[in-house]
């Protein structure tokens, strides 16, 4: 099966009810790359961004998701980070 950003976050949301916060990646690569093709102050916090960006480059999370969550109504929205 392969797993995508909304797969997880519809899975997190319907069977433990907390919604995706953020993820880690490693490195600025990805990071810059997702910044030149989606340019904008809410597009690092927007899953649909990060979800289109993965469907165009999809062995941009290869290895693994790394997910900070939270129940709703906890916290901010998503956002991406590096280690």
């Amino acid at each position: 099966m392969f797993l995508n950003i909304r797969i997880i976050q519809r899975y997190f949301g319907k069977t433990f009810d907390l919604n995706i916060h953020a993820f880690e990646m490693e490195g600025r690569r990805t990071l810059g790359k997702f910044k030149e093709s989606h340019p904008g102050g809410d597009a690092l916090t927007s899953l649909s961004k990060w979800h289109e960006f993965e469907r165009d480059n999809p062995d941009t999370f290869v290895g693994m998701y790394q997910f900070w969550c939270l129940k709703p109504g906890r916290g901010a929205s998503l956002s991406a980070s590096k280690p």
